[in-house]
Formats: structure tokens, sequence, C-alpha cells
């Protein structure tokens, strides 16, 4: 098992987890608070629905960065670290009034036989300028095909570590199973 790909793909999860705070719904005043490009501070502060890992993971109170390159004050681009591209890809929003909203999907070839196809959606709200809270809601499968052309088959990786500390995702079953979990948090920017 490649540990780099593993670690790869423990980012990938922050990154999802940040991915869903940039992509938020409605605002509470009638001020339209803008939405800076540059790096977000994205801290979880707690994790529900989650079938994917045990009980604190991902853990809370945690700060994850990350970059948004904002357009014209109604579009962005949520950049991952550059860790997790691999598995995550920029992704495209929109922001309407002090609503931001996100969608994406990508895939983790893990091994050879062990893709996970994943995908997010983002809901919240601008809180101020270039601040907002969202929950992030990740869903990961096997995918139905691995990267070697065979059907995916991730039951090598029942029971390890992605880069020695995030237990590989509780899947319902390693061939064509799913888990989810949803990542509530505030980001906070940090600056250019």
């Amino acid at each position: 098992m490649n540990l780099n790909k593993l670690m790869l793909g423990s980012t990938a999860i922050a990154t999802l987890a940040i991915f869903a705070a940039a992509c938020s719904s409605s605002g509470g005043g009638s001020k339209v608070h803008k939405l800076d490009s540059g790096t977000y501070a994205y801290t979880i502060n707690s994790v529900s629905n989650n079938t994917c890992f045990a009980a604190g993971i991902p853990p809370t109170g945690i700060a994850v960065n990350f970059a948004i390159t904002s357009t014209n004050g109604t579009t962005f681009t949520l950049v991952p670290p550059t860790a997790a591209q691999a598995f995550i890809p920029p992704i495209a929003g929109t922001k309407t009034g002090n609503a931001l909203d996100a969608t994406g999907n990508a895939s983790a070839a893990l091994t050879s036989s062990c893709t996970l196809a994943i995908t997010a959606t983002a809901t919240g709200s601008m809180t101020a300028d270039d601040e907002f809270n969202a929950d992030i809601t990740a869903n990961l499968s096997a995918a139905t095909t691995a990267s070697n052309g065979n059907p995916s088959n991730c039951s090598a990786l029942a029971g390890t570590t992605i880069g020695g500390a995030i237990p590989f995702p509780t899947l319902s079953n390693p061939t064509n199973g799913t888990c989810a979990l949803t990542i509530s948090g505030a980001a906070v920017y940090q600056g250019p």
C-alpha cells in the first residue's frame, strides 16, 4: 500500500470538510458580505451523520487552510491544499447575496484495485465580510471500476490507516459500499 496515496486520501477528506464550509446558503442581515480571494482557515465545529469513521474522526476544533479565488463577487473557486489536489480538484461555486453554494466530485485511486468516488455538497451563510459558516456533506463510495479496469475492491484497506493516523473509511461493503458524513464549521479569511 502506498502511504503517500493514503496520506493524500486523508488530506482529501479534510479538504472535503473545508469545501463544505466554503459552500454556504443565505445570510441573516441585509448587508451583503464580500468574499475576497485568499487563504481561509476552516475550523471544524461538529461532525454528524458519520457512517465513515469512529467518533472523534475527523476531530473537531482543528483548522484547515484552503484558498478561494473569487471573481466579480458572484463566483468562486475553492482550491484545496496541494497535497489533496490529486484527489480533490479545485471546485467552482456561486455566491448569491450572502449565500455560497457549491458541489463537487472527485475520485481517489488509493490502490490499483480500490478507487473511492467522493461527492460533496455545501450549504451555509456569510456571517461577515470574508467569514462564513458552512455544512459540508461528503459521500464516499467504492467506485464501480478501479484504476486497473476491474470492479473496485477496497477490502484490502479495511482496518488500515491513511498516513498512519486516519482509519480507512468504513464502507457498507468493500466492493460497492458507501459511507457519509456532515461536517459543520466556520471559515475566516487569513490573507492574500
